[in-house]
């Protein structure tokens, strides 16, 4: 305000400043805004207070900020103008409070900045920008108020006066800002019921459970989206529907009701069953309180209904699995035991019985004494060791195997194969073992059968002159020592390579048409060295059953001595029936075995005859 107008009558002053309250009150209390109330107010304080630029900024004491919200009282194109100078606009922007700041704007009264903008020469405004402004726009004095609502603010306005002009009317001011005060808080009061309303509207329509209000008539006079869905009804759907209408027998409606007429004012829950309105029946948790008057007669039945149905199914799935899987633990030949983490034997099956002879009673009165006498302390070294995996943060699935050898009750020696795996509650602690033994006494029995017709194996290839070589459909799986010795080649080199490296290519056909036919019985080939060199050989094949695999067994006999004896034999009875000489053959007693054909045409006697 000008000096000029302080001349004024006061009672004039007032009436003004009195019609523009309540004009202002009366615009402002139209808009449903905070942000359209700092502007509203800024334009009305500019309009009052000539040469001044109103500023209103609001205040955040979460994170001690303010924002530059509204600027009146200079001309756009000036603004614009000191702003394009400066490179710096304020509006929409951030800073940290000035705590000295604060202090003012607390006490809801015009307070005058001694230092003029200097006081708000900060990190977010230089001391240049400060001074570059106030000669440009030739700011004379700063003045500024908080806008507060009780012990809650919400705002400042900062008034700049330009040239001489200053402001006295402080009264004025500080109840055009209690009013706003008042306005801001009307508006927060009706923000937060919009968001609790929209909270719990959101709350009701996405909470998995059906939420209702009844007459004790049946009519319903609330519920949410879930109710409607579970009962498979549209939401507008569910309001023409008696509640009675639900219950799949209107009789269990009145027994409920009865049930709860004399309980205090709490929630009481029943399992009953509704009608959906396919027809399908559910089964339903239904918490009911009843709403009464002051004179205790019952106005409204509230209440959450809770769909059971697949928690009952699954309930007597689990039933019959449970008395499946006790079925199974007391009849398979196996049996079951669990541990906790400090080594207790908190279950074994019956079938123990069958396999050491013990009831399962018997064997949880030995406790940790079963298994120490069994031979298995290296189970409680298992289990330190997954307990202190877990105490790392490391969660240890593995499944562990181990084969001891135990006494049944009646004496003799069992042979136990024991598999176990680790059990994690649901914060990931390591709980204990479930483990599962089984009876291999036979089966060790077998593998020792095994093992000594193995060794027994090994020793007839290894000492037999034949060659031996085992293989599958052509690769080689073993060799013997006389075979390596044959080809001049060791062992390692032998196996995995295909046998028709070695066989000469005008034997390979017959070889491999045997091996298709799986023919067994003997048959000549010409077979390689590993130098190369060839040597004629006799196999005799067979096909046989070794790991569950079907394979050949070969033996090898190098016939190079016998062909060659062939040879001459075949050399000397030519020479013989050839000889032009008569020879006769008899044996020890003088009886003619043979005669050449020389001995026949000199005699006329032949073999016969002689």
């Amino acid at each position: 305000m000008k000096k000029s107008d302080l001349n004024n009558e006061p009672a004039t002053l007032f009436r003004e400043q009195l019609r523009i309250l309540s004009q202002s009150l009366s615009d402002l209390n139209t808009i449903d805004s905070a942000d359209g109330i700092f502007k509203k107010a800024a334009q009305i304080l500019s309009s009052y207070f000539t040469n001044t630029v109103v500023l209103v900024l609001t205040i955040d004491l979460n994170d001690n900020t303010v924002e530059f919200k509204a600027l009146r009282g200079v001309e756009k194109t000036l603004f614009d103008k000191v702003s394009s100078i400066l490179n710096y606009s304020p509006l929409g922007k951030k800073y940290s409070i000035n705590s000295s700041h604060l202090s003012y704007f607390k006490q809801g009264k015009v307070i005058e900045l001694s230092n003029g903008l200097a006081e708000f020469v900060s990190d977010a405004f230089p001391a240049s920008i400060m001074n570059a402004t106030q000669k440009i726009l030739n700011i004379n004095n700063v003045y500024t108020i908080g806008i507060n609502k009780d012990d809650e603010l919400f705002a400042a306005i900062h008034f700049f006066t330009l040239g001489s002009t200053i402001i006295c009317d402080n009264d004025f001011i500080e109840s055009f800002a209690k009013q706003v005060g008042i306005l801001l808080h009307r508006i927060q009061l009706q923000n937060d019921l919009k968001q609790s309303e929209s909270k719990y509207r959101t709350l009701t329509n996405q909470l998995p459970v059906g939420i209702y209000r009844t007459t004790p008539e049946g009519k319903i006079l609330f519920a949410n989206k879930s109710l409607a869905s579970m009962l498979e009804y549209k939401k507008d759907e569910i309001y023409k529907i008696n509640a009675s209408e639900l219950y799949a027998e209107i009789e269990e409606r009145n027994a409920e009701i009865a049930s709860i007429s004399d309980v205090p004012d709490i929630f009481a829950t029943k399992e009953i069953k509704l009608k959906t309105k396919s027809g399908k029946i559910i089964i339903v948790n239904d918490s009911v309180r009843i709403i009464r008057d002051e004179n205790g007669k019952a106005l409204y039945y509230d209440g959450v209904l809770e769909d059971i149905s697949a928690r009952k199914e699954t309930e007597k799935a689990l039933q019959l699995n449970e008395e499946k899987y006790r079925y199974i633990a007391e009849n398979v030949n196996d049996y079951i035991w669990t541990m906790d983490k400090n080594f207790q034997v908190t279950f074994i099956s019956p079938s123990i019985k069958g396999v050491l002879g013990f009831t399962a009673d018997e064997v949880m009165k030995m406790s940790l004494n079963f298994l120490e006498s069994v031979g298995l302390k290296n189970v409680k070294q298992v289990l330190a060791e997954r307990r202190d995996k877990v105490t790392k943060g490391i969660i240890d699935n593995t499944q562990r195997f181990f084969e001891f050898k135990t006494t049944h009750k009646n004496g003799s020696e069992v042979w136990i194969e024991m598999s176990t795996n680790p059990v994690y509650n649901e914060d990931n602690e390591f709980a204990g073992l479930i483990g599962v033994n089984r009876d291999i006494t036979e089966r060790k029995k077998a593998q020792e059968k095994l093992n000594e017709s193995q060794v027994r194996f090994k020793i007839l290839t290894e000492m037999t002159i034949e060659g031996i070589v085992i293989h599958d459909s052509g690769t080689i799986i073993d060799t013997n020592p006389s075979l390596q010795k044959m080809l001049g080649a060791t062992g390692d080199y032998l196996k995995g390579r295909s046998i028709f490296e070695f066989i000469k290519s005008k034997s390979q056909e017959i070889t491999l048409q045997r091996i298709e036919s799986k023919a067994t019985g003997t048959y000549e080939a010409i077979l390689f060295r590993l130098d190369k060199t060839t040597f004629p050989a006799e196999l005799e094949a067979k096909n046989v059953i070794i790991d569950n695999k079907k394979l050949r067994v070969v033996a090898v006999r190098d016939i190079t001595e016998r062909k060659i004896s062939e040879k001459e034999i075949l050399k000397l009875s030519t020479a013989v029936t050839q000889s032009p000489a008569s020879i006769v053959i008899t044996d020890l007693k003088g009886n003619i075995e043979y005669v050449n054909p020389q001995f026949t045409k000199i005699t006329g006697y032949g073999s016969s005859e002689a």
